[in-house]
């Protein structure tokens, strides 16, 4: 994927586009787990359009192709597990509910994490800023938007690996 803004939308997936890519080896020869939780590289248009930054600003915060560095681990009897979503976007190496009350236009159910230093460093499971400290959104976002992306990217993603 090239880093004009415009290719970064349009690489947006679909509804049915899954939140993980799982390569299993032939025969499992390793005990070793390789999961790569922040290459994620699909963008969906609504949260570029959200965004404040540009498609090169966005990617900052991704793991750059450790899911391909990692590709040959299926072929060496260890399976792959690689998020298709951006770490941007929900990062799956948080708790599912670690979220800045400062991002949303309510108020947070009084079970999520608020308290944390990561989202305190404003890099929570949805991040208000990407790597270099540079606030992602032009707006707050309603706290169904933290559900969605808990439920179609975060948990499937954990679901795949507990099953590992």
């Amino acid at each position: 994927m090239d880093l004009h803004p415009a290719s970064l939308a349009t690489a947006a997936p679909d509804a049915a586009r899954p939140a993980f890519l799982l390569l299993r080896p032939g025969r499992a020869l390793s005990p070793v787990i390789f999961a790569s939780a922040h290459s994620g590289r699909d963008y969906p248009a609504e949260f570029v359009a959200a965004a404040r930054l540009d498609a090169l600003a966005l990617r900052r915060s991704e793991d750059s192709f450790v899911d391909e560095l990692f590709g040959a681990a299926p072929e060496l009897g260890a399976p792959l597990l690689a998020a298709t979503f951006p770490r941007a976007y929900c990062d799956a190496n948080r708790e599912p509910w670690e979220l800045d009350p400062g991002m949303f236009d309510s108020p947070l159910p009084a079970w999520v994490n608020s308290a944390s230093p990561r989202v305190g460093a404003g890099l929570g499971t949805i991040a208000r800023v990407v790597a270099g400290g540079e606030g992602i959104y032009r707006h707050k976002l309603p706290f169904a938007e933290a559900e969605s992306r808990v439920r179609h990217c975060w948990q499937p993603y954990h679901a795949a690996l507990a099953a590992l």
